[in-house]
């Protein structure tokens, strides 16, 4: 199947926040990766994939979160990587040197907060991190 349309990052970034949201209802978003450190673009590997950290609620089967998260996201026309994690794993990762999710917490950038989530509002996520 063709990809619906090729998209620039920000755009990309935008449209995968919108399904996800949709499919998921995550507490939170965050872009990691080459897109966040502003590397991937025209004159980066073309390669390059899209990182995001998915931050749902605890108590959630990952696993299925992540294939319910590609399957939202499968016809953007660029690859990705979904990391799904909960809060709980989230500190419980967050200082790890080599967990993926404390790459995610140490360069990424948060696109999305669940409107109704008090921990993860923008003013308190630099206590997360």
């Amino acid at each position: 199947m063709e990809p619906l349309f090729p998209i620039p990052d920000e755009t990309h970034v935008a449209e995968a926040v919108r399904r996800l949201v949709a499919a998921a209802d995550p507490l939170q978003i965050v872009v990691f990766g080459s897109v966040a450190r502003g590397e991937a673009g025209p004159d980066s590997d073309s390669d390059s994939d899209r990182d995001l950290l998915v931050v749902m609620p605890a108590g959630t089967d990952r696993r299925a979160a992540a294939v319910a998260a590609l399957r939202a996201l499968s016809d953007l026309g660029v690859p990705k990587d979904v990391v799904v994690t909960t809060p709980e794993h989230l500190s419980l990762r967050r200082d790890s040197c080599w967990h993926i999710v404390a790459t995610a917490v140490r360069e990424g950038r948060t696109v999305y907060t669940h409107p109704l989530d008090e921990r993860l509002r923008p003013e308190r996520l630099d206590s997360v991190r």
